[in-house]
C-alpha cells in the first residue's frame, strides 16, 4: 500500500492559515483600489468645483451640462451616504474619513455651487421633468436630513431652469 497517503494534522492547520492569509491579501488589494479610486474621485471633484467657482459659468456651461452632472454627482452622494451608514468593519477607518471628506464636498458642491447656477430660464423641458422624477428616486433611497436639503435644492433649481418658459407649460 505505497499509494495510500498519510494525513498529517498539522497541514489543515497550514492549510486554514494559507486560506486566511490569501483572503486578507485579497481584502487589503481591494481597500488599497478602494482608496484610490476614492482619491482620484477627490481630485475629479476639486476641478468641478473650480469650474462651478468660476464668475463666467453660465458662458462655461450650458444648461444642458449642468443638467447633466446633476444625477451621477446625486448618485455618488447617495452610494456614499449608504456606505457609511451601513457601517462596515473597524479596520476602515482612514476609509471611512476619506468616504465622509469626499460626501462633504460632493454635498458643498451639489448646495453651494450646482443648485446656485446661473441658468438662463430656458433649459429644455422635457430634459428637466427627466432629472427631476430622478431626484426624487434618490431622495427616496436615503432618510437624511442632508440628502434632502440636497434634493430639494437641485428641485428648485430645475424650476428656476424652466422659468421663462412657464407660459408653454399647460
Amino acid at each position: 500500500d505505497a499509494n495510500i497517503l498519510e494525513h498529517h494534522e498539522g497541514a489543515d492547520k497550514a492549510l486554514a492559515q494559507l486560506i486566511k492569509l490569501k483572503q486578507e491579501t485579497r481584502k487589503a488589494g481591494r481597500d488599497e483600489k478602494e482608496k484610490v479610486e476614492l482619491s482620484n474621485r477627490l481630485r475629479c471633484l476639486t476641478l468641478l468645483e473650480a469650474i462651478f467657482n468660476s464668475s463666467k459659468r453660465t458662458s462655461l456651461l450650458p444648461n444642458q451640462i449642468v443638467l447633466m452632472t446633476i444625477l451621477p454627482l446625486l448618485r455618488s452622494r447617495t452610494e456614499l451616504s449608504k456606505s457609511l451608514a451601513s457601517g462596515g468593519d473597524i479596520s476602515k477607518k482612514g476609509l471611512s474619513k476619506e468616504k465622509k471628506s469626499m460626501l462633504d464636498k460632493l454635498t458643498s458642491l451639489l448646495q453651494n455651487k450646482i443648485s446656485k447656477s446661473h441658468l438662463d430660464g430656458n433649459a429644455n423641458i422635457d430634459a428637466c421633468q427627466v432629472v427631476a422624477e430622478q431626484i426624487l428616486v434618490e431622495l427616496g433611497r436615503v432618510q437624511e436630513a442632508e440628502h434632502c436639503k440636497c434634493c430639494s435644492s437641485l428641485l428648485v433649481l430645475l424650476v428656476k431652469a424652466i422659468s421663462k418658459q412657464k407660459d408653454e407649460i399647460v
